[in-house]
C-alpha cells in the first residue's frame, strides 16, 4: 500500500508542497521535489544539499544544545538598558514584545522555566 503522502521523523504530516526540512542537526535543507520509492516504500526529498529520506528529517527545526547557547547569548549581548532575561525571551521567540514594562519578573520566571524545560528535553534525547 502506496503512503497517502510523506511524514516527518516525528510522524508529522509533510505537505509536497513543502520547501524546507531540517536535519537532526538543525541544518536547513531546500526541497525541490518530493519521489516515492515504490519498492522500498520510502519518500525521498530532492533538495540543494542533496537526497535525504523524509522520515529522517523534521518539518520543525529541532532544538539544540547549539541553538539554546546561541538564545542566551544573544540575550546577554543585548543593550545594557535591556534586561538580559527580556532579551531571551524575544529571541526564542516566547515574548509577546512587552517592552520590557512587566517589571523583569515575569520574564526571569519565563525564561528560567523554559531553559531549564530546554534542557530536560536535551537531556532526554527529544535534540542533539
Amino acid at each position: 500500500m502506496i503512503p497517502l503522502g510523506p511524514v516527518d521523523k516525528e510522524g508529522r504530516k509533510v505537505s509536497l508542497s513543502t520547501a524546507t526540512l531540517f536535519a537532526d542537526s538543525g541544518m536547513e535543507l531546500t526541497v525541490r521535489r518530493y519521489e516515492y520509492l515504490l519498492g522500498a516504500g520510502v519518500w525521498r526529498a530532492c533538495c540543494d544539499e542533496g537526497v535525504a529520506r523524509v522520515d529522517d528529517m523534521h518539518l520543525i527545526r529541532p532544538d539544540t544544545f547549539g541553538a539554546l547557547m546561541n538564545d542566551i547569548e544573544a540575550a546577554l549581548a543585548c543593550p545594557s538598558s535591556e534586561e538580559p532575561t527580556h532579551a531571551y525571551n524575544v529571541v526564542s521567540g516566547m515574548c509577546d514584545a512587552c517592552a520590557d514594562r512587566c517589571g523583569g519578573t515575569l520574564c526571569q520566571s519565563m525564561a528560567l522555566h523554559n531553559i531549564c524545560n530546554r534542557i530536560h528535553s536535551l537531556l532526554a534525547g527529544d535534540g542533539e
